[in-house]
């Protein structure tokens, strides 16, 4: 029905666009085909499936920082 996708994504260290092709629907994944993915490949291996993984956006990324920076803060033996 679905048959594979084409999954394009940015390859940081590269510099360059990397087309990977998976079978979505595929739970016959091992942990070698995951590591003949492509470095930094926005997928994971769970229980024979790759999954994609969404790349978090900047704001996200600023946000999670200020919310550990907040955290370390706290002095949790007064609570």
């Amino acid at each position: 029905m679905f048959g594979n996708y084409n999954l394009l994504y940015f390859h940081e260290k590269e510099q360059k666009y990397v087309l990977v092709q998976i079978d979505p629907l595929s739970e016959n994944y091992t942990a070698s085909d995951y590591f003949d993915l492509p470095e930094s490949a926005p997928l994971e291996l769970v229980h024979g499936k790759l999954i994609f993984m969404a790349s978090t956006r900047n704001k996200h990324q600023i946000l999670a920082v200020e919310l550990v920076s907040m955290l370390k803060n706290i002095n949790w033996d007064k609570l």
